[in-house]
């Protein structure tokens, strides 16, 4: 693949002027993912670091090609959880 960037990690997107600062502040929040992705795994393990359940959130599942237009304007969804490309 001659234009392929490999991911770097894993990132979880909020507006700018979100209220979401810690991975705590996702209750009861919309993400949009892409299920059984990377990041869908991230995301679950994050959360159960700091004490939370997946069943806390409510998925939207996004695959990378439709979530990431909408990535800059998230309208009705809260976070966005994708690889990181550098």
């Amino acid at each position: 693949m001659k234009n392929y960037t490999a991911p770097k990690g894993q990132e979880i997107l909020v507006a700018e002027d979100s209220p979401i600062q810690r991975l705590a502040d996702l209750k009861g929040k919309k993400l949009a993912f892409d299920k059984g992705s990377s990041a869908h795994y991230v995301l679950v393990r994050s959360q159960a670091k700091v004490g939370l359940d997946f069943s806390g959130i409510e998925p939207v599942y996004l695959t990378q090609s439709k979530a990431l237009p909408r990535s800059r304007h998230l309208g009705s969804l809260h976070s966005y959880s994708c690889p990181l490309q550098i």
